[in-house]
């Protein structure tokens, strides 16, 4: 059986564990071959305090072009990053395209984080998104993502209600998608969890890992490729978070101990080998 293609759209950062530097490699342990459409180059990734970047949508635009006229099938469409909302319109001509094909479309609304849209974006940005998560099958927001694609007001609790969020994955899930991740969740006594609704089963899903360490850079970009490349081989969303999570786990204790900066992410290239599956 051929290896399941899927095309990987968003940004490529030098310096930065995130995007497509992790994509490549975690869908390509887990069995899946790996087609880029990078939307953006970046000398480091965006946490820091300055950095250079080049927008490809011309790039973009012709990439998707020419894989149209050589009739490209995918087994799955993944979104990260998006530059404008020129490339979230592409994006989303494209995404049609895939899924017309039948493939499964999984959409990672980067947009922002700790209760506010990120700097780069503009209000027209979030409707941008919202049109991409319509066509999506699987989304993974953030908790502030999530906020802002239902038009709720982000939490004041440190520690917000399950039902809260699942409410919003709900909510969320009426758009289109039917399954809704809401990521990185704080939770009691030490924990992050990644709370998530499956529309099909009418199941709400919480699956919970010890917090280690601060705030590491790309991490939703890693759960978001856990999750496309585990439901490419037929696991479960509950087995796909929990194998997510010894992989940070893992990760982000190397990380501690060798003193990584969090703005480079997590040291995940030992740990590569418990996605593979026998």
């Amino acid at each position: 059986m051929p290896l399941p293609k899927v095309a990987a759209i968003q940004d490529i950062s030098g310096v930065g564990r995130c995007s497509l530097t992790v994509a490549i490699p975690i869908l390509s342990a887990m069995g899946v071959q790996v087609l880029p459409l990078p939307t953006a180059v970046l000398s480091n990734q965006t946490a820091f305090e300055s950095y250079a970047s080049t927008s490809l949508t011309g790039q973009l635009a012709c990439s998707i072009n020419e894989w149209k006229k050589q009739r490209l099938v995918f087994d799955a469409v993944t979104t990260g990053f998006l530059m404008n909302v020129k490339q979230a319109s592409l994006v989303g001509e494209f995404l049609d395209y895939a899924r017309s094909r039948g493939a499964m479309i999984v959409v990672d609304p980067v947009m922002g984080d700790g209760g506010s849209l990120y700097p780069i974006y503009k209000s027209d940005m979030c409707k941008a998104f919202i049109a991409l998560v319509r066509r999506a099958d699987v989304i993974t927001p953030n908790l502030t993502e999530a906020c802002l694609l239902a038009g709720i007001k982000y939490p004041e609790d440190a520690y917000p209600d399950h039902g809260f969020v699942w409410d919003i994955a709900e909510q969320l899930s009426s758009m289109g998608p039917h399954t809704v991740v809401v990521t990185g969740v704080n939770g009691q006594n030490g924990q992050i969890c990644n709370i998530a609704y499956l529309a099909r089963q009418n199941k709400r899903l919480c699956v919970t890992n010890r917090r280690i360490g601060g705030s590491y850079s790309g991490t939703g970009d890693i759960l978001s490729a856990v999750i496309c490349g585990s439901l490419l081989r037929g696991d479960g969303v509950e087995s796909a978070l929990r194998l997510a999570g010894e992989l940070f786990e893992k990760a982000i204790s190397l990380s501690l101990e060798e003193g990584t900066d969090p703005r480079e992410g997590i040291a995940l290239e030992r740990f590569l080998h418990i996605l593979i599956k026998a």
